[in-house]
């Protein structure tokens, strides 16, 4: 990871790939007293603006040059990597749930896939609402949030709770013909090349991540947002392999 001062570009964690789910956040200067409203900003703002990429079942073999040859170039090149870490339960939505609670499963209550959702036992304790409550504008996009979220949210809404802006896939198993949540607006995609759920998701985040570096404009900086390895040439598939990311911008 590497932080940088203001405006600068902070990456918490990267591993890239297909139907990946980018969630954002970019920090106004001033909090939300419920983490779902406000983003009122209070003067110039020095802490770093935070990107978080996390690929849902990925062996630790497959994170290399070799494999991920761009995210090695652009990332992990010019940043740390961990040699010294826990995955606090090996099954991807407890490992998930623990990114954005900060507890071990037989804590939050997620103990296993199937538990899911249902068995969270802070749904406004968790990382996206802690950003909000900071001063940081929240953004999610991407395939996989928590399994078994949609059976707990409102069809109306269907934002989790602490993020302000909202692009998640709801049949994250298909690279096309599927349904996506724009800020719970549900939207079908079709079997365009374009429709192709990486670009979708890519450009989705590429704009809010725009919109962010917008304010930054007169510094000079800009922000890039790069497709995953493969993703140009990639073709129609029944199945992907679906990764989850979370990120703050300033």
């Amino acid at each position: 990871m590497r932080a940088a001062r203001q405006g600068a570009l902070t990456v918490a964690a990267a591993l890239i790939a297909a139907g990946a789910s980018f969630g954002l956040a970019a920090c106004s200067g001033g909090g939300d007293s419920n983490g779902s409203h406000g983003d009122q900003a209070k003067g110039q703002d020095n802490r770093p603006n935070i990107v978080l990429i996390q690929a849902d079942d990925q062996t630790a073999d497959q994170f290399r040059r070799a494999v991920m040859p761009k995210t090695f170039k652009d990332l992990v090149d010019h940043g740390t990597r961990f040699s010294d870490y826990i995955a606090t339960t090996a099954e991807c939505c407890p490992s998930r749930t623990s990114l954005i609670t900060g507890q071990y499963a037989h804590n939050d209550g997620v103990t296993s896939n199937a538990v899911g959702y249902a068995g969270l036992v802070g749904k406004h304790d968790v990382l996206p609402v802690w950003l909000r409550h900071s001063g940081y504008r929240t953004m999610e996009v991407g395939a996989k949030y928590v399994n078994g979220y949609k059976q707990f949210s409102n069809a109306a809404t269907d934002i989790a709770p602490g993020w302000r802006d909202w692009f998640e896939v709801l049949s994250h198993t298909q690279y096309y013909d599927y349904r996506i949540s724009a800020n719970g607006q549900h939207r079908a995609r079709g079997h365009h090349p374009d429709d192709y759920v990486t670009r979708v998701l890519t450009r989705k985040a590429t704009r809010l991540i725009g919109k962010g570096a917008a304010r930054l404009a007169q510094q000079g900086r800009t922000w890039q947002l790069r497709s995953p390895p493969g993703s140009g040439s990639a073709r129609r598939a029944r199945v992907c392999p679906c990764t989850t990311a979370r990120a703050a911008l300033l």
